[in-house]
């Protein structure tokens, strides 16, 4: 049985298709993406990275924090391996402080990712704050549970 030229197109077509759009893998150009939270003088500072697509799930990391005028200062004992986040309890407030994080691979240590510095106070949560306070038009008081739950500092 022989079938029609346009079916026997058709299934060519398919089968072209088909291996083009398994055959590629289309990744974005990311970096690092260094973040660290301030989360107040009793939580410290929360950071957070990526682990990118094309690194291998056991790669490790050295977190990095520099105070402005001195030399940078390792964090952690060994690499971190368990995920891509630290929590700095530690942190000095009073200096611009900057942290990044290596990449260790076989006990190599690679590149720094770009640094990042978290700001004083949480400026997310006072913009938050303030909406709600302008929303609801009433005074600090009706609004304590947010406060609390956001550690504004005065």
């Amino acid at each position: 049985m022989r079938l029609p030229p346009l079916c026997a197109m058709t299934i060519s077509m398919a089968a072209l298709c088909w291996t083009d759009a398994h055959a590629q893998r289309q990744m974005e150009r990311l970096d690092r993406g260094l973040v660290a939270i301030n989360q107040g003088k009793d939580d410290g500072v929360f950071l957070s990275w990526r682990l990118l697509g094309t690194e291998p799930r056991e790669l490790g990391f050295n977190v990095y924090r520099q105070i402005q005028g001195s030399e940078p200062v390792k964090l952690n004992d060994r690499p971190l391996t368990a995920g891509t986040n630290f929590s700095d309890h530690h942190p000095d407030f009073d200096k611009p402080t900057l942290y990044f994080v290596r990449p260790v691979e076989k006990g190599i240590e690679g590149k720094s990712c770009k640094p990042f510095m978290p700001v004083k106070h949480n400026f997310v949560a006072r913009v938050l704050f303030l909406f709600l306070h302008k929303l609801l038009n009433h005074s600090c008081n009706t609004i304590t549970p947010y406060h609390r739950f956001f550690k504004i500092p005065a």
